[in-house]
């Protein structure tokens, strides 16, 4: 009987393990993806405004402002963590679930 209950508190920390870690991929993942469609764009777009404008006053060139794309870079990295977190949160999931069936299928 011990060893059962030893068996059910590591099914109990690999199911908390899971929804913790898949909880914390949506964060990165949301961030990521809002960054990436909405903050990302209104940057070219501010970027384009102010280029435009300097064009204007006979600027070619304003130094300290470009369009590297280091922005965009960061929200992927986020995306591509969070779903590597929510991907681990799952599998964990799924094994503990397993292992739960397989508890409720072994009682008589």
């Amino acid at each position: 009987m011990r060893i059962w209950a030893d068996w059910t508190q590591n099914t109990e920390a690999c199911f908390i393990a899971g929804l913790l870690i898949l909880g914390l991929g949506l964060v990165p993942l949301a961030s990521g993806l809002y960054g990436y469609y909405v903050t990302v764009p209104e940057i070219e777009r501010s970027q384009e405004t102010i280029n435009e404008a300097a064009e204007e006053f006979g600027l070619e060139d304003i130094p300290g402002i470009s369009a590297d794309g280091h922005l965009a870079l960061l929200f992927t990295m986020m995306i591509l963590a969070g779903v590597s977190l929510i991907v681990i949160g799952a599998a964990l999931l799924s094994i503990a679930l397993s292992r739960k069936k397989r508890c409720v299928e072994k009682r008589p």
